[in-house]
């Protein structure tokens, strides 16, 4: 929209959101089996996590399926929304998400039992996943499936936890790529869109990116080139609503 007073451009922005889960990555050492047989009976040293590559439009689409799913499955059993709410907490801001919480809390079927859930795997499939990743991605397994057996025969996991964690990692909704929610809109000059713009990174497989942790949120401080170049990188300051 454009001021009538002086003719500077402002845009309304709505800032894209996504949930992009991470793999933990096991150190090279415990990788390399020169540690001794593990079979799954021990904790690994995780050296970082590896992300699926994926894009906006399939974050939409794995989104759109799965509260399809939930909605449905939600008419037939209230309980259903605190899964969906496990998966992502964001999507409480999705309206008939927030009423199905909200009418489970009135009727009093919100409470979960006391104790902390049995965990259904004996070996984290994340886990598995991010062996698989960083095997692939060293180039000693060219396949998900001889990255199984390779993690078998080095003594890492069993040949069932491997599979089977592989399987379950790619079935589990929390290790999805989700597009999220927006939370508000805003209205920048024509000048800050420039900056936003200019700034901006894009993201291409075998980059490696160096996050700075601070509370509630992870900036992106430097990205790395599959041919290592290094780039430093500051994050704009969020436009103000």
């Amino acid at each position: 929209m454009e001021n009538s007073d002086d003719k500077r451009k402002t845009y309304e922005t709505t800032p894209v959101r996504m949930w992009i889960p991470g793999a933990p990555i096991p150190s090279p050492e415990e990788l390399s089996g020169k540690r001794g047989p593990i079979n799954g009976q021990r904790p690994l040293a995780m050296t970082g996590m590896t992300t699926e590559l994926t894009s906006l439009a399939h974050a939409s689409i794995e989104t759109a399926r799965l509260l399809e799913h939930y909605r449905k499955k939600v008419k037939r059993d209230f309980w259903s929304v605190l899964e969906l709410l496990s998966i992502q907490p964001e999507f409480i801001r999705i309206g008939w998400v927030a009423k199905a919480f909200e009418r489970s809390m009135k009727l009093a079927r919100a409470k979960r039992k006391r104790g902390r859930p049995k965990g259904t795997h004996k070996v984290d499939p994340a886990v598995v996943l991010g062996s698989i990743r960083a095997l692939q991605a060293s180039g000693r397994a060219k396949t998900e499936h001889q990255a199984v057996l390779l993690l078998f025969r080095r003594g890492i996991f069993t040949y069932h936890q491997a599979l089977h964690g592989l399987r379950a990692a790619k079935k589990e909704p929390k290790l999805r790529p989700l597009w999220l929610p927006p939370v508000t809109q805003a209205a920048i000059s024509a000048e800050e869109a420039a900056e936003l713009l200019r700034t901006a990174v894009s993201f291409q497989p075998g980059q490696v990116l160096e996050l700075q942790l601070e509370p509630g949120v992870a900036r992106l401080v430097k990205v790395t080139t599959e041919d290592g170049q290094e780039r430093p990188y500051s994050s704009p300051p969020p436009p103000q609503a």
